[in-house]
């Protein structure tokens, strides 16, 4: 019974954000915005934050380009503690990261996967808040702490094909 009253919270809780926010869930980790004009308020940050605890989630994007098509994808990324994910890269011009809270550092690698450069963004004084990189230079993201929440920004249009892991 308590799993089932959990659940339906959880339900409420994310059909309240999607509501509120026009959002179209693509799955438990992607969000669309449903209009061009979006905005997010503090408010609507703290929700999330309760949704990814209460789904005990890791992460997920909010995407506020409409389709993966679009020209220029731009994504709000939140993380729930500890995360990395591998090296990768795309066949695009640019990424670009703005770090709003928390801290997440990007290593950039060799062909090999030998860290070769590492970047600190965070809310330290020595500490960069934006940073736009090649995107077709193999990279890993790792955040640590209780939250990390940035944009990443890219050239669309954006395919899976596109993507490059190193192995």
């Amino acid at each position: 019974m308590k799993k089932k009253n959990l659940f339906d919270k959880i339900k409420k809780l994310e059909n309240t954000i999607l509501k509120k926010n026009n959002l179209k869930k693509k799955n438990s980790r992607v969000y669309y915005t449903a209009k061009k004009n979006f905005k997010i308020s503090n408010q609507n940050i703290y929700l999330l934050k309760k949704l990814l605890i209460y789904k005990n989630q890791n992460i997920f994007r909010i995407c506020f380009h409409k389709s993966d098509k679009d020209h220029i994808n731009e994504m709000l990324i939140m993380v729930k503690g500890r995360f990395s994910n591998k090296p990768h890269k795309q066949k695009k011009s640019s990424v670009s990261y703005h770090l709003l809270s928390g801290s997440l550092s990007i290593n950039l690698h060799n062909n090999k996967g030998k860290i070769v450069k590492k970047y600190d963004l965070g809310e330290k004084k020595n500490n960069l808040k934006l940073l736009r990189l090649d995107a077709n230079i193999f990279r890993s993201l790792s955040c640590s702490g209780k939250f990390t929440i940035f944009m990443e920004t890219s050239c669309g249009p954006f395919s899976d094909r596109n993507t490059k892991w190193l192995k």
